[in-house]
């Protein structure tokens, strides 16, 4: 444990939880996170993840534009997904995923070539949702934190086996209170 998986951590935790209180303010430390993911992944052989880490550098910038440009046009939006949305979604998730486990296969030394392209194409798709304010971003969420612990276990990156517990847990109580978010605006 270092300084960097500290920092991971905790910026993580704080991430998480501001997104799941739907707080435009989860973005900027979101890019606190990003830049640790990148240092840590790099030196843990995750390519997919140090790859996915620069997405989420793209991705949380439009997240924050779109939420605070939302937030003063339509207030507290939340979207759900509908079934061809859902259809295209999966479609891509699973080619983006065995893309990916083909790249890292064949030109990286990694030994999870297909456990780090699943997380990495899941988590995409969850960040995309997540940027949309679409409530069943949060149930992908869940699902993909659990995969991530046991992959960082795996590495022996026990602290960020820990946060993805947390967020796991923090996932869950996000899903729950963007529902009643949800119901609200009716």
């Amino acid at each position: 444990m270092d300084i960097y998986e500290i920092g991971g951590l905790l910026s993580g935790i704080a991430y998480v939880v501001l997104a799941a209180r739907a707080s435009v303010w989860c973005w900027p430390i979101g890019l606190v996170n990003v830049l640790l993911f990148i240092y840590l992944n790099y030196y843990a052989k995750l390519y997919a993840d140090v790859g996915l880490q620069f997405v989420y550098l793209a991705l949380t910038l439009y997240g924050w534009y779109n939420w605070a440009n939302a937030a003063k046009q339509q207030g507290n939006h939340i979207g759900f997904v509908n079934r061809r949305l859902f259809g295209s979604l999966t479609l891509l998730t699973v080619c983006l995923a065995a893309l990916l486990a083909l790249i890292l296969d064949r030109y990286t030394d990694t030994d999870v070539p297909v456990w780090d392209a699943v997380v990495t194409a899941l988590s995409l798709t969850a960040t995309w949702l997540t940027a949309q304010k679409i409530l069943e971003n949060w149930l992908l969420w869940i699902f993909t934190d659990v995969l991530y612990v046991g992959l960082y276990a795996y590495k022996e990156l026990y602290l960020l086996a820990l946060l993805f517990v947390i967020y796991t847990l923090v996932a869950a109580q996000g899903y729950l209170y963007w529902k009643k978010l949800a119901r609200r605006e009716g």
